[in-house]
């Protein structure tokens, strides 16, 4: 990944190793399978400190016999950043008194460590943009002093 460019993230699960081939149809990029317990509704979310996340699907879905989230994420920063996938369950099951008593069971977080590259651009511009009055000064500066230094030998 880059600094400031923005990429799309998507998260696929499905409820059975057999639907391999349909999370993959038409995926672009790297892919990469992991294997988490499953329920008819779960919820992902991807969190990190350095990265803008914009989310373009609901935190919880159906997964019947597939789900699909989607993720617009722009680092921040450059270097080596992390990348956190939250993923949970909700669990219905009837209680003793048989009334239906629903939870969420987190399912191991999924941590990514990323570089991302340095934007040159971005990191030129914000340069700029945080200290124009300074290099503005130096060149009035700058300029006075070779005016000066003109007029007394000449």
């Amino acid at each position: 990944m880059t600094q400031r460019r923005k990429e799309r993230i998507e998260v696929r699960i499905a409820r059975s190793p057999e639907l391999r081939a349909a999370l993959v149809k038409g995926l672009q990029g790297a892919v990469q399978f992991e294997e988490v317990p499953t329920a008819d509704y779960m919820g992902v979310e991807l969190t990190g400190d350095t990265f803008e996340i914009k989310p373009f699907s609901p935190l919880e879905q159906i997964v019947a016999p597939k789900a699909r989230w989607q993720f617009d994420v722009t680092p921040l920063r450059s270097g080596i950043q992390t990348l956190i996938l939250v993923v949970s369950l909700r669990i219905n099951q009837l209680a003793p008194a048989h009334q239906a008593v629903s939870g969420r069971i987190g399912v191991p977080v999924l941590e990514r460590r990323i570089r991302i590259h340095v934007n040159i651009g971005y990191g030129t511009r914000s340069f700029l943009a945080g200290n124009w009055q300074w290099l503005v000064g130096t060149i009035v500066a700058a300029g006075a002093a070779l005016g000066a230094w003109a007029a007394f030998f000449h």
